[in-house]
């Protein structure tokens, strides 16, 4: 299994078209605790540190060793009201910040995979629908 010293994504919109889906940063440590912190329609949320089950840790791992061979930088521009999202991951062998505009990220299989997982990490634990994913 990858050892995961830190990944933090960012990325969604809290206001706008995209608003009710939210604006979210989800921090996952070396312990395997994820920290959500999220801003959907005015409403702040905070949820964490909670534990990682041992399934979603073992989907990151996959996701993440998938997601060392994506590019770190946007090959176009981004059109108007779409959410630029961003990882930055940190592993033993170093560190990696990936910035994809959303629609491209959600063409990218590897890319797709972590946003997918990230809508499910953060429905499961606030009970909101993110839409990174779809």
């Amino acid at each position: 299994m990858l050892v995961i010293m830190r990944m933090v994504f960012r990325g969604g919109a809290a206001y706008g078209p995209n608003g009710r889906f939210g604006a979210w940063v989800v921090s996952v440590d070396a312990g395997g605790s994820v920290t959500l912190a999220g801003q959907a329609l005015g409403e702040e949320i905070h949820r964490g540190p909670e534990p990682l089950s041992e399934s979603e840790l073992a989907a990151l791992d996959g996701l993440l060793r998938s997601a060392a061979t994506v590019d770190t930088a946007s090959k176009r521009m981004g059109i108007p009201g779409e959410a630029l999202v961003g990882f930055d991951i940190e592993t033993p062998s170093g560190r990696r910040e990936i910035r994809r505009w959303h629609r491209e990220a959600q063409e990218q299989p590897p890319l797709a995979g972590l946003l997918r997982w990230l809508d499910e990490v953060i429905q499961a634990r606030t009970g909101r629908f993110a839409a990174f994913g779809s």
